[in-house]
């Protein structure tokens, strides 16, 4: 019984450490993604579909793999801002 208890133990570590070593990969993929936006001093109006296109590509797809809690921050950290203006069907995304 110990060391089946011991075993599930290591497993759980295991699965853990995997999930732990994947979203810090996740979480520096974002960051450079960010960095480059940051990096073309551009204000977020005249910031080029093709960047947000793939930063949000990006985020997608990195946050479906995400629980609940981590999809919070992640949005907190991502994105401070996104407004729709509907009479110009414009969106705007401030990224932090």
């Amino acid at each position: 019984m110990l060391i089946w208890t011991l075993i599930h133990l290591i497993n759980a570590a295991k699965r853990y450490l995997i999930r732990v070593e994947e979203l810090t990969s996740q979480n520096e993929e974002l960051k450079q993604e960010l960095f480059l936006l940051k990096q073309k001093e551009l204000d977020n109006s005249n910031i080029p579909i093709e960047f947000i296109y793939t930063a949000l590509n990006q985020f997608v797809s990195n946050f479906e793999k995400l629980d609940i809690s981590e999809k919070r921050e992640a949005i907190n950290k991502f994105i401070e801002k996104v407004e729709y203006n509907s009479d110009s069907m414009n969106l705007h995304v401030t990224f932090l």
